[in-house]
Parts: C-alpha cells; structure tokens; sequence
C-alpha cells in the first residue's frame, strides 16, 4: 500500500505559477500576456491594491485570495512567508497559480522572493512585466522622467527597505553596449567595486535574448560579444541572479 500511494503521488499533476505585473490600475493599461493568464488560472493570489476592474478580467470561475498588504485595524496581512508558502502549495497541488502584483514583480514587489521560493521547492514559474509606478503615474501626470534636455539618469528608491537589506544600488545603463568601457572607467572612477556584478540583456523578452553575466572590471569585453541587437547593462549585485535564475525559470512565450 504504502509504494502504490508512493506512485500515485508521484503521478500527481504539478502546477505552474506566473508571477505577474498588474500595472498602476488602469486595467487598460494590463499587458496582454497578462489579461491571457488570468483567464487561464484556477487561482488568483492577488495584492490589496488590484483593483476590481482589473480581477473581473479573470474567468469566473477561478478562485480569489486577497494576500496583500495594507495598513489600518481590521485588514487581513499575510507575511511574505506565508504568501510564499501558499504559492508553493497551491502549485504542488497541480494549479495554475496567478500572483497577481500591483505594478511590476521586480520593482518592490518582493517578487524575486517568491521566485526562489518556488526554485527551492523545484517548481515552474514565470514572470511576467507590468508597468510599474514610477512609470505609469509620471506618463499620467505629463511627467517625463528621463528628458534629455534637463534629465540624464532616474533613480527608484524605496521609502520601506527590509530589515536586512543593504541598501543596495543597482544600476541600468540603455543603449551602451558599444560604450561599455567608458561606462565601466566612470563607475569604478565613482567608487564602484570592479568585482560588482553586471548582466548585459541584448534582446530582453525577445526569442532571440541573450545574456551574458560577469564583474564590472570585465565589462568591455562582454559588451563586444553584444553589439547585434540593443542592449541594457545591469550593475549591482543583483545581476548575480541572472546566471542562477535563468535555466529553471519557464520562458513567458
């Protein structure tokens, strides 16, 4: 009995998460990938601010869990510990699982954390972009963050770091491949360390994507394999994540 409820486990169906990106709130403003993954969801698992706009674009059928986060007396908070472990439950147990952020996963969304929550436990998942705030809220407001006239760089920062958390800087650097050297001789001018990790993305979300990862002190010379297509340079130390995520992270097609 016991190697027959072995193989019956081993027969269960495994699920998939999609970690993805609502947008600001405008539910015009949801990608398409996005809108086509919440019809095909058994599950939602969605922040507090999603509107309901854009939940009713889910089939009807599917169920929702509100695991977000707000402020105030009465409101239901899940620790990301639990939401995490809720992913990876739901997924074990052979759903489609939508974790649905407000925004972008991977601007404060805490979404690399529960992309290595389901690495660890050996589960598939993808992720999928939404336009994050800075972007949407500038764009509604007339706001043009970058202008080359009176603005070179934008920074995001976030006003609620975790408790562990450095402080870490990361940068992107558009449209400089063929830069490259200048690039790296201006950040290790600024201090940075040559052994900083850096990803370059040619291609990023194409079917022709390729990334290469290594330290700033090689960066020319990974920039010289990269000059087909664009391109964005990645430094800081969460570039390191590219060469570890990739081959178990499912594609988004």
């Amino acid at each position: 009995m016991a190697e027959l409820d072995a193989a019956r486990r081993r027969l269960k169906p495994v699920g998939i998460a999609h970690i993805v990106g609502a947008g600001p709130g405008d539910p015009d403003l949801l990608t398409l990938k996005a809108a086509q993954l919440l019809q095909e969801a058994d599950v939602i698992l969605h922040d507090a601010l999603v509107p309901e706009a854009i939940l009713n674009r889910a089939r009807r059928e599917a169920e929702r869990v509100c695991v977000g986060k707000r402020k105030g007396k009465g409101r239901a908070n899940w620790a990301q510990a639990d939401i995490n472990t809720e992913l990876v439950r739901r997924v074990r147990a052979g759903q489609t699982v939508v974790r649905l952020k407000a925004g972008d996963p991977f601007v404060f969304g805490r979404g690399a954390e529960e992309v290595d929550a389901l690495h660890a436990a050996g589960l598939a998942v993808t992720v999928v972009p939404g336009i994050t705030a800075a972007l949407g809220c500038a764009a509604s407001a007339g706001i043009a963050l970058t202008d080359r006239r009176i603005a070179s760089a934008v920074t995001f920062m976030s006003g609620h770091a975790a408790p562990e958390s450095a402080g870490g800087h990361t940068r992107v650097i558009y449209m400089a491949s063929s830069e490259a050297a200048a690039v790296r001789d201006r950040l290790l001018a600024d201090g940075v360390d040559p052994a900083t990790p850096v990803a370059i993305v040619e291609n990023g979300t194409r079917p022709d994507e390729r990334v290469s990862t290594g330290r700033l002190a090689d960066l020319a010379r990974l920039a010289a394999a990269h000059l087909a297509g664009p391109s964005l340079i990645i430094v800081g130390e969460v570039a390191a994540r590219a060469a570890a995520a990739r081959e178990p992270l499912a594609q988004v097609s």
